[in-house]
């Protein structure tokens, strides 16, 4: 035993040695692989470079681009420490980082518990599985060879000797070179095969976290007639449920309303078609439009709430429905809302992600569609819709072009004609290979380089050439290896809703007109029948549809039926009454005439996403007591160094005045009580124009410190006198 021991001293220092080498490059692996998630930059150079509190805010900037960029993540922007050609300077507070990141480590395995592993595992699977954020192959693979070499020393913790010590400064410098040649030299393209299983992962993930709706989300490539059958039911079972007033009993909706109405109710919206699969614009699309609809919304204007608010201005209909839906069997991800959604302005209310008031546990996409928070979603919504304005919409559109102008109607115009811009940047684009084929279909689409096709002769061109000349099956099977679904159904003329939903978006592209594929529920006329206000309406999974949505002008987006099978189940409009009233074109050479401002470059938007993602994270990390300690420690460490190095630069203003006005806010903060002349000196810096010199400065400086110490020594005092009371009972 003795020399067992005598043995183990010997080697303890070594141990030692082994445990700080690993935690460096567990530290260092951790470091890399957050630089390469977040797109930071980080070197020998820059190492030290700006301030540690400027540099924290830059390096949180970046971090909220990100997360905006991928995920739709609306973070606070600070101000941060940048060179004088704009770049921001966070190269000392990076290095602050891997320096908390190897002592953690350093931590970690010297407790030797493996457990405690799972606080530097867990946050990378959540970023890449939940966020979404991917790292480089260099960074992945030093992480993982990281964990290994760790893993190998913590499984023979107390017992190195030199000739392993040796073999780990080998593995050291031999995974160093194999990183850094990884990095350098070869660059790596994600296999096709690869990617795809990657897609279908995240898919995965996402329907155990939000479950699914019948219909795919878009993913349409890959099903057939009787996959569609078996998640859907047959045509012949839809229309049933569809005129019945029953409980259904494959329910994927519960709707309450307080005035019954019929509503399409629209949830996944496709933007970009390729690869025979819709796909919503890409997160980082809608972040890149935030300060536009921001400032709309500040505006009162979002293209959500577009229609209610264009038909109100009209003359019509304008009450107000409450409606609570409750998800039973359908997506959580996307929140079912109608076209007549009314969203009010923020005014007197703290704002979240915009000057609108959102539904709770929602985040608005660009005035696209509505978001569901939360790391499964959201089980029940509310909003406010208007009455149904889908149905009558040519009349809606008609009386608000011919109604008198007001300044409410003359702003609209104005909002609208930025949103408008959007809508054809975003919704117009079609494929050549059918841009081609549409020719020979349909005809040419005319001049519509500056203006896009009629209406009305649209419509109806679309809907009788969708009529006469395709058949509703439910026997369609996926398009073969390498062809288009779409193009496949021109060829056939056969096939179910998606199938004539994405032709339908396609053509009125091709005519000019801007167009979504949609997916989401119906609640007909017949289902609402008779109903009373706040009574349950049972939506089925088989009143899951797919329509084509257009933009109408000055109006917003409306639901066009693109399958003559479903035909008069829900209200339409009609094409003869409105339509010829629509002038757009004069509306927006008046509003451009009288645009006095435009679009911020650069809003900064107030969001209590930070909190919720912090609230998240923290859930997953929460396991152990210790982790929570620890992050919290940082973050005051942090804070209070922040706020340190903010007031010290404040203090120290080449602005005398300015200088002396951040001393006496200081003070008064920390509720340290100034002498009479300290007083004067702090009022005349604030609220005066009298210039300031460097001697009221230094006198306030002082006076500053001697409140400091009458506030110190009161509290010593109390305490003393608390104490001799304690001792007198």
């Amino acid at each position: 035993m003795k020399l067992g021991y005598q043995e183990e001293k010997k080697y303890e220092k070594l141990n030692i040695a082994a445990e700080i080498i690993c935690a460096l490059i567990l530290g260092a692996a951790c470091f890399y692989l957050f630089l390469s998630m977040f797109g930071l930059k980080w070197g020998t150079g820059t190492m030290f470079g700006g301030s540690l509190g400027g540099g924290i805010s830059g390096v949180w900037d970046q971090i909220a681009e990100k997360l905006g960029t991928v995920d739709y993540i609306i973070l606070p922007r600070y101000e941060a420490d940048t060179a004088a050609d704009g770049t921001m300077r966070y190269g000392l507070s990076l290095t602050f980082l891997l320096a908390v990141l190897s002592a953690v480590a350093f931590l970690i395995i010297r407790s030797g518990s493996r457990l405690f592993l799972m606080f530097v595992t867990i946050p990378p699977l959540f970023a890449v599985l939940i966020l979404k954020l991917t790292p480089s192959a260099a960074s992945g693979t030093a992480f993982m060879a990281a964990l290994l070499i760790v893993l190998a020393v913590m499984n023979i913790k107390g017992k190195i000797r030199p000739e392993q010590f040796t073999m780990l400064i080998c593995a050291l410098l031999i995974g160093a070179g194999a990183v850094y040649a990884l990095e350098k030299t070869v660059t790596l393209t994600e296999p096709r095969g690869m990617a795809e299983r990657g897609t279908a992962i995240w898919a995965a993930v996402d329907r155990m976290r939000y479950g699914e709706d019948p219909l795919p989300h878009g993913d349409i490539g890959k099903l057939t007639g009787k996959d569609l059958k078996e998640r859907r039911g047959g045509i012949g079972d839809i229309k049933e449920s569809l005129r019945s007033t029953e409980k259904a009993d494959d329910e994927a909706l519960s709707v309450k309303m307080s005035d019954p109405e019929s509503f399409y109710l629209r949830g996944f919206i496709g933007a970009d078609y390729a690869k025979n699969r819709w796909k919503q614009l890409p997160n980082g699309t809608f972040y890149g439009m935030r300060d536009t609809v921001f400032w709309l919304n500040r505006r009162s204007f979002d293209g959500l709430s577009e229609m209610s608010e264009a038909a109100a201005l009209g003359g019509a209909d304008n009450r107000e429905i409450q409606i609570d839906v409750e998800v039973k069997d359908a997506s959580k991800d996307i929140a079912f809302t109608p076209y007549e959604l009314k969203l009010r302005s923020a005014e007197g209310e703290k704002a979240r992600k915009s000057e609108m008031v959102l539904p709770k546990g929602t985040k608005n996409y660009g005035g696209s569609f509505l978001g569901l928070e939360g790391l499964t979603g959201k089980q029940s919504y509310s909003y406010s819709a208007s009455g149904n304005v889908t149905g009558i919409w040519t009349d809606a559109v008609g009386k608000l072009f011919t109604a008198p102008e007001t300044p409410y109607i003359k702003e609209y115009f104005i909002n609208e004609s930025h949103y408008n811009v959007l809508q054809y940047e975003h919704y117009t684009d079609v494929p050549d290979d059918l841009s081609n084929t549409f020719v020979s279909e349909i005809g040419l689409p005319g001049d519509i380089s500056s203006k896009h096709a009629d209406y009305k002769e649209t419509i109806q061109k679309i809907t009788e050439y969708l009529k006469s000349r395709y058949i509703y099956s439910e026997n369609f099977g996926a398009p073969g290896k390498g062809k288009d679904l779409i193009q496949s159904f021109v060829d056939k003329k056969l096939g179910s809703d998606i199938h004539f939903a994405s032709l339908a978006t396609m053509l009125f592209r091709y005519f000019g007109i801007p167009a979504r594929y949609v997916e989401g529920y119906l609640i007909t006329p017949d289902n609402v029948m008779g109903a009373m206000g706040e009574k349950e309406i049972s939506v089925s999974r088989k009143a899951n549809h797919a329509w084509t949505e257009i933009y109408i002008d000055g109006f917003g987006w409306i639901p066009y039926e693109a399958t003559p099978e479903y035909a008069g189940i829900m209200r339409e409009a009609d094409l003869t009454i409105g339509l010829q009233n629509v002038d757009y074109e004069d509306k927006e050479d008046e509003d451009l005439n009288t645009r006095e401002d435009e679009p911020p470059k650069d809003q900064e938007e107030d969001s209590d996403a930070l909190g919720k993602l912090l609230l998240l994270l923290l859930k997953i990390i929460a396991i152990s007591a210790l982790s929570a300690i620890l992050l919290y420690i940082l973050y005051r460490i942090i804070r209070a160094v922040i706020t340190a190095v903010r007031w010290r630069k404040a203090f120290s203003d080449k602005e005398p005045k300015t200088g002396i006005k951040a001393l006496y806010q200081y003070s008064a903060e920390k509720k340290w009580k100034l002498s009479n002349e300290g007083e004067n000196i702090g009022l005349t810096a604030s609220y005066s124009t009298a210039q300031m010199e460097e001697s009221d400065r230094t006198k306030m400086r002082a006076e500053v410190e001697k409140a400091k110490e009458r506030a110190q020594g009161s509290v010593k005092k109390d305490k003393g006198k608390g104490n001799k009371d304690e001792k007198k009972k």
